[in-house]
């Protein structure tokens, strides 16, 4: 008995410690508002205190419209849905803090229950750092699939691990090969090349 108490204790305590500490902002959702936070979501959401959050509706913290132009308060109802049907969902959706600032985030809906009755664990994490890094990916993508197209130049990489080759749509133009076709293989490679210009390249690779 005093065994079974002591791990409640104990993850009661690993519990409370999460929650204050984590860098996620986590919420409680119960009838459709938001009835507990921790500090973690007071910052992202540039709140002045928990109070200003709690008896929100997730849609007031968001736009008026998701990405997808579905409206916010209509999609939360079928997040929230699929997360009860299918004990969670997780999600990206935009937010919106209180100052204004819109930013996307992943949600992790859980369901849960408080005392007798049932709620909603929502996990929430600002991706907005990881968004701009893919975008910045995207653009540094296409800026060298334009200049491969000016110069002429086209590229091809080898997953050694895998063995599989991939082209640049620059080198697949080049040969007048069809972009729907996969690659050749790198053991078919030499025939693209001169033997001289292959035996450098073989050379290339095993020094790497």
């Amino acid at each position: 008995m005093n065994k079974s108490k002591n791990l409640l204790i104990g993850n009661r305590n690993f519990f409370r410690a999460y929650w204050e500490k984590t860098s996620d902002a986590i919420l409680i959702l119960q009838n459709g508002v938001f009835v507990e936070c921790n500090e973690a979501a007071v910052k992202m959401l540039h709140a002045n205190n928990k109070s200003q959050i709690l008896t929100l509706q997730p849609s007031m913290i968001s736009p008026e419209t998701q990405p997808d132009s579905r409206r916010s308060e209509e999609k939360q109802h079928e997040m929230i849905n699929v997360a009860l049907e299918q004990s969670g969902n997780r999600f990206e959706w935009t937010h919106r803090r209180l100052d204004g600032e819109e930013f996307p985030a992943e949600v992790l809906l859980t369901p849960v229950k408080v005392g007798r009755q049932d709620a909603l664990y929502a996990v929430v994490r600002d991706i907005s750092k990881l968004k701009k890094s893919e975008n910045a990916l995207r653009d540094s993508q296409a800026r060298l699939s334009e200049a491969q197209k000016l110069a002429r130049l086209g590229t091809w990489s080898w997953d050694v691990e895998k063995d599989v080759v991939k082209w640049s749509e620059e080198l697949y133009d080049m040969l007048g090969m069809d972009l729907g076709h996969p690659a050749p293989t790198y053991q078919t490679l030499p025939g693209f090349y001169t033997s001289e210009s292959w035996e450098r390249l073989s050379q290339a690779v095993q020094v790497s």
